[in-house]
């Protein structure tokens, strides 16, 4: 499973290994209806964005993530947890995303 993702111009999301304890990691995890299903995740390699706080470890513009697994049922959702925050420092909370699978 392959998911390309977009962050909005101007945005961005922290990485799956976030550069201080109070981020909050981008990830996912796929479902088959409400059942998890087992997978391997491979995130992208982040770019370093420059805060007041220091320097941070973000997804932006576009970015993949890839789901592997000898699955058993067919994924039929990703549930991607992020935190949004503009390039600005202003952050939305955090927010579980639902995408269909096709």
């Amino acid at each position: 499973v392959v998911l390309n993702l977009k962050a909005q111009d101007g945005w961005h999301v922290n990485s799956t290994k976030p550069s201080f304890d109070f981020l909050i990691p981008t990830t996912v995890a796929l479902f088959d209806g409400h059942t998890p299903v087992q997978a391997t995740y491979q995130y992208p390699n982040p770019r370093r964005f420059e805060t007041p706080l220091g320097f941070i470890d973000v997804y932006s513009k576009t970015f993949e993530i890839t789901a592997t697994g000898s699955f058993e049922t067919r994924p039929t959702r990703a549930v991607m947890t992020v935190q949004a925050c503009d390039d600005t420092g202003t952050c939305l909370p955090p927010d579980d995303i639902e995408i269909p699978l096709k």
